[in-house]
């Protein structure tokens, strides 16, 4: 039994203040959850956050049995009403007992001195304690709910119609030392028995305690693991009567720790505070949670009036404090020194389940579905599901300065369903658990959180003709909005998670309610709660500029430097950024990132400050980049990108800014805040070799004609234009050369005219002029042979120019070897000397030729189709052994000629040569 103290704030005088009497048991709904948030040489400050909910009766101040639209709504209750004074989002309210002895008095205990607890007490019959004679220890608090939209169609549900929302924050300076408190709310009571059957735990106290685990370094404290888990909920969970119910807890951590979860202790539901309790006591309904999901499992077997109420209290543990996650076991936490950390903390939510009807007929029910629906009205309440609402899973991450929104939707009329709402359309999402924020905030109306509240604003709903996106009679969908404004915040608590970038951590739930319970007091056809986690962030964007480099640019314009290979070039950067971030690093960007070869990052440069938000470590930042140009990188021209990055991981990584954005500011127009800053490109020329080949190389395509036995030397030669690259000359691989054919070393020079390269290493400064030397003496068997040949002039870096040409050797001719006579080549050819004399009348003396001497062997016959060495051996009377030797290409003697393939043949030869001695 309690009673509330509200100061009207709205069209009041100022210090109007209003006692309301209180009549009953009110208290539905509760949660505590806590953070550490300073630390300094008196202590360690620790915020409480105390989320409850009471019905709207508390606030009552005349009697009567209307609600505010004059509908009757207690029937049997001549001295109750729902006042239409209750008060409104953003009273301040303060919480205390209705007379001086209460069975359990309504306290909030810290822990860490029994004389340490605020108070509700009254001393007289009208006048409480906090209030007068010790302000400082009531147990204020403000409305962030009452549904002053409450009816609209489809009816409020339960937790809309007869409850209002009170938050209470509260500072409280622990000793400095790293321990361990339990910390709690109690008070009493709960509804009796007869207060729509509470059927456990009744007229019992309620207990909301949290285990608060301190520590007093501030590493770990900068975590943000100093914290509790915190569950949002409602009040109240639909159960459908009949039929298990399934529903989650939405519980979050803001340092992102697994979350585990337990049904609460008969000590956590206050059981044996308040000896007037009225049993059954404890989880009577047998409900079940699962430990990792946080997903509720109400049996059936409880569910078997409607009109009833059940108790349930769930805990949510979480370790730490602590510095990190161990990577292989995320549920263990690490302390400093990398050793585990056992503590834990807890955090409570207190609520109540609701046993409901499954439709709405306007008509007591008479049937169930397990029976059969045979003329059953549509709409009946026993076939009705609950709706289907779906949120986003993943957290939120709003950013304040900008327009974030997420949405809700919900559809009606699903699975078995066998009705939709009645009337179609009155069916909606309700937002529950409005967001608290802390007095930092703006609280200007257009900044504030917002969803559609009344069925005109509300939800794109039900019929295709309206909205044709959407078919079907029965579904709506509402977008979450918030334009957070940005502070600085540097001496603001606020900045204790995440690196401070997350200002705070909200969830918003929601439900949605369709017009299908048997009457008012049976509740509304309610989903679960769906609740949405919202880290709120203040990102800013960092800025980085080339300080100086060791070389100017080629081109300012396009940032285009120039780095010839055995040279490198350092780049000198800076970066910066609003003094929130503790941390800024200079890094090149993934995309496209820093060659594989010569980069060289150097150590980064540091500045420290002490702002009034913390220390700064790195912040602003100087780094330097090296990169040294290698064969690798000749020819090339490599684009490479630099950024600054601070530590606030949870921003976007990269959006592009809309405007410029000058060196030092972090936020405002054209600024699109990311954790990486505009990047800072740049080019880097590393110019290659410029390959030519050079008199005596032989032309592209030429052919170069020699003969048996005839001595061929030529030469190849390249040039680097530059003057500065090495240069080598080989086969092309893969280019056979033909056989017999041998290759001298390279002869290395430098071009006339031109500067000799300043540096000497490797590849380059020694050999930009290349000449190399064939030489080739053809076989007998190579006669008629014609070849491709290519040659490469190359770099070590890889760059290489290609000379293709051929190499014929021509038929019937042949240079004589030393000490060779005509007599002797006769015999060797399959011919009469004479007639080789006869081809070679210039000859002096057939018993002494002269080295290398070119002599004709033949005449040239092109084939005729049909011929053959045979047919040829027959018609010139010659060997066929003769026309082998002088052809050996042809490996058959009735092997079919091609038309005007030409053949040597040695009968019949005249005394004019066909051919002039080769070039």
């Amino acid at each position: 039994m309690s009673r509330v103290e509200k100061t009207l704030r709205r069209c009041a005088p100022l210090f109007l203040a209003l006692l309301l009497q209180v009549e009953g048991q009110y208290f539905r709904y509760g949660s505590l959850r806590w953070r550490q948030v300073a630390i300094d040489d008196t202590g360690i400050t620790v915020r409480f956050r105390l989320s409850t909910a009471w019905s709207r009766e508390y606030f009552a101040t005349v009697g009567g049995c209307t609600d505010c639209t004059g509908q009757a709504v207690f029937p049997n209750c001549p001295d109750n009403q729902l006042s239409c004074d209750a008060p409104v989002v953003g009273d301040t309210v303060t919480l205390y007992d209705d007379f001086p002895s209460p069975p359990v008095p309504m306290t909030f205990a810290f822990g860490a001195n029994p004389d340490d607890f605020l108070t509700g007490r009254k001393t007289g019959a009208t006048t409480p304690v906090c209030t007068q004679s010790n302000p400082r220890r009531c147990i204020p608090g403000k409305v962030v709910n009452n549904f002053e939209n409450a009816t609209q169609v489809p009816r409020p549900e339960e937790d809309a119609l007869h409850m209002v929302y009170v938050v209470t924050e509260m500072d409280y300076k622990y000793p400095r030392e790293t321990r361990s408190y339990t910390a709690g709310f109690q008070g009493c009571c709960r509804l009796g028995q007869g207060d729509n059957e509470l059927r456990n735990n009744a007229d019992g106290a309620w207990y909301l305690r949290t285990v608060v685990s301190l520590t007093d370094n501030q590493q770990i404290a900068n975590t943000g693991t100093a914290a509790s888990a915190f569950v949002n909920h409602i009040p109240t969970v639909n159960a459908i009567k009949g039929r298990p119910s399934f529903f989650k807890m939405h519980a979050f951590d803001p340092a992102s720790r697994p979350i585990t979860f337990k049904l609460g202790t008969n000590d956590d539901q206050g059981i044996g505070l308040n000896p007037g309790a009225q049993p059954p006591f404890g989880n009577t309904m047998a409900a079940t949670i699962n430990a990792v999901t946080g997903q509720v499992t109400f049996p059936a077997s409880a569910a078997t009036s409607y009109e009833q109420f059940y108790h349930m209290v769930v805990i949510a543990t979480v370790v730490g404090p602590c510095t990190e996650f161990d990577q292989q076991n995320p549920a263990l936490c690490l302390n400093p020194s990398g050793q585990p950390q056992t503590s834990t903390i807890t955090t409570i939510v207190d609520f109540m389940v609701h046993v409901i009807y499954a439709g709405f007929t306007g008509l007591p029910p008479t049937a169930s579905c397990s029976n059969g629906d045979s003329g059953l009205p549509r709409g009946s309440l026993v076939c009705n599901n609950q709706p289907l609402l779906t949120v986003p899973t993943s957290v939120q991450r709003f950013i304040c300065g900008e327009p974030n929104q997420f949405t809700v939707t919900a559809q009606d009329g699903i699975g078995n369903d066998k009705s939709i709402s009645i009337p179609e359309g009155a069916f909606a999402i309700r937002h529950r658990q409005q967001l608290v924020l802390e007095g930092a905030y703006p609280t200007d109306p257009a900044n504030l959180p917002s969803f559609p509240l009344t069925d005109a604003q509300c939800c794109i709903r039900s019929y295709a003709a309206f909205n044709a996106t959407i078919p079907g009679p029965n579904k709506a969908s509402g977008v979450f909005r918030w334009h957070p404004v940005c502070e600085r915040l540097e001496d603001n608590v606020l900045y204790g998670y995440a690196g401070r970038h997350r200002l705070d951590v909200f969830s918003a739930c929601f439900v949605s309610v369709d017009e299908a319970a048997y009457d008012a007091w049976g509740g509304k056809l309610t989903s679960p709660p769906g609740c949405v986690g919202i880290h709120l962030l203040r990102c800013t964007k960092p800025t980085v500029s080339l300080a100086a480099t060791s070389s100017p640019a080629a081109n300012e314009t396009t940032r285009t430097y120039t780095v010839f290979v055995a040279t490198n070039i350092t780049f000198h950067l800076n970066a910066s950024d609003d003094v929130q971030t503790r941390h800024l690093r200079i890094d090149s960007t993934a995309d496209p990132g820093v060659p594989a070869v010569g980069s060289q990052w150097h150590d980064p440069g540091c500045s420290a400050s002490s702002p009034p938000s913390g220390p700064v470590v790195c912040n602003p930042s100087t780094r330097a980049f090296t990169f040294s140009a290698e064969l690798v990188h000749a020819g090339s021209i490599t684009h490479l990108c630099f950024e600054a990055v601070n530590d606030q991981v949870e921003c976007p990584r990269y959006r592009a800014n809309t405007g410029p954005q000058a060196l030092t500011q972090h936020a405002g127009p054209g600024i699109t805040v990311s954790q990486a800053s505009e990047p800072l490109c740049v080019f880097l020329d590393v110019p290659g070799p410029i390959i030519e080949w050079i008199h005596p190389s032989p032309g592209e395509g030429t052919t170069i004609t020699t003969y048996m036995g005839c001595p061929l030397e030529m030469a190849f030669a390249a040039i680097d234009l530059g003057n500065y690259f090495d240069l080598q000359i080989y086969p092309t691989p893969g280019v056979a050369l033909p056989e017999g054919i041998s290759l001298e070393s390279d002869v290395c020079s430098f071009r006339s005219g031109v500067p000799r390269p300043e540096r000497v290493a490797q590849g380059i400064g020694r050999c930009p002029a290349v000449t190399r030397l064939l030489k080739w003496v053809p076989s007998r068997r190579q006669t008629g042979l014609r070849a491709r040949v290519c040659m490469e002039a190359s770099s070590q870096g890889g760059q290489a120019s290609r000379r293709c040409f051929f190499f014929h050797v021509g038929k019937c001719r042949y240079c004589a070897q030393h000490g060779e006579t005509l007599h002797a080549l006769a015999d060797s050819f399959g011919t009469d000397w004479l007639q080789l004399w006869s081809a070679n009348a210039q000859l002096p003396d057939p018993a002494a030729l002269d080295l290398y001497h070119l002599l004709n062997i033949g005449s040239l016959y092109p084939a005729r189709a049909g011929d053959s060495l045979a047919s040829l051996g027959q018609r010139f009377r010659t060997s066929i052994l003769a026309l082998k030797e002088a052809n050996p290409e042809i490996t058959s003697e009735t092997q079919e000629l091609r038309d005007g393939q030409l053949i040597c043949v040695l009968g019949g030869m005249c005394n004019v040569a066909e051919y002039g001695p080769p070039p």
